[in-house]
């Protein structure tokens, strides 16, 4: 993932997306300069996906890695996590702990859980590749925001299928061939991924309540309207994303 040092404030009372200044500073480590080619049969549907969980409690977890070498609790991931946690009151869900819950107009229960930069160190890819295969096996969708290690992060699916999103650089050229056959539907990035694109995570939170159906139409016209905004920026591609798929 990259980001700019301009980055490291809160989210304005609005909510909106931070503008990316220009001069952004890109976070090299464990990341190359350039997208890697597309696996071999691996393409991207970008219409719609419909989690297969739509019972009366549907769990989530957030999962965001830190970013920089450095004190966790500084980290610039955190404008992220606080992006979310203020987008989800705003959204009128309410907090116990580091898990937010919403009851949706048709009676479920969304319950998100979130977990920061201080439990996903930067030098630690065997613990950040745990906690996504225990965010696996008990919560129906699963988001890590972080940086995507040059397809270095090692986690299982598990039993019953599963939403994963990896909104990380390149995670659709860096993942797709080890997930695409895997019992999971993986909504990967073909592009850089930069601070701001948790709002694409409202989006998925947006189609579990309504109708559970997710709009990747949706999540990849607010990364274009992000990318309007940092023209200017070292980073002025927008995150492209989609659902993984074997070509036919």
């Amino acid at each position: 993932m990259a980001h700019p040092a301009s980055t490291r404030r809160l989210i304005d009372a609005g909510f909106a997306i931070a503008l990316l200044a220009a001069g952004a500073l890109a976070v090299h480590a464990w990341t190359r300069d350039e997208p890697p080619a597309m696996p071999d049969g691996i393409c991207v549907d970008t219409g719609s996906v419909l989690p297969t969980n739509d019972g009366a409690r549907i769990e989530v977890a957030a999962l965001f890695g830190q970013l920089e070498p450095g004190d966790p609790d500084r980290d610039p991931a955190l404008a992220s996590v606080r992006f979310l946690t203020a987008s989800l009151e705003e959204r009128g869900y309410r907090r116990a702990g580091d898990r937010y819950e919403h009851r949706t107009a048709d009676g479920a229960v969304i319950s998100i859980d979130i977990l920061g930069p201080s439990a996903l160190r930067h030098d630690d890819l065997a613990a950040t590749g745990r906690a996504i295969d225990r965010a696996l096996h008990d919560h129906a969708v699963v988001y890590y925001n972080g940086h995507s290690y040059d397809g270095g992060l090692r986690f299982e699916p598990a039993g019953t299928r599963r939403l994963l999103v990896l909104d990380a650089c390149w995670s659709t050229q860096l993942y797709g061939e080890r997930l695409v056959d895997a019992n999971l539907d993986v909504i990967g990035n073909t592009e850089r991924s930069i601070t701001g694109s948790v709002e694409s995570l409202l989006h998925v939170l947006d189609g579990l309540e309504d109708q559970r159906v997710i709009s990747i139409a949706a999540m990849n016209a607010a990364a274009t309207d992000r990318a309007e905004r940092r023209r200017s920026s070292e980073f002025p591609e927008a995150e492209h994303y989609g659902v993984l798929a074997r070509c036919r």
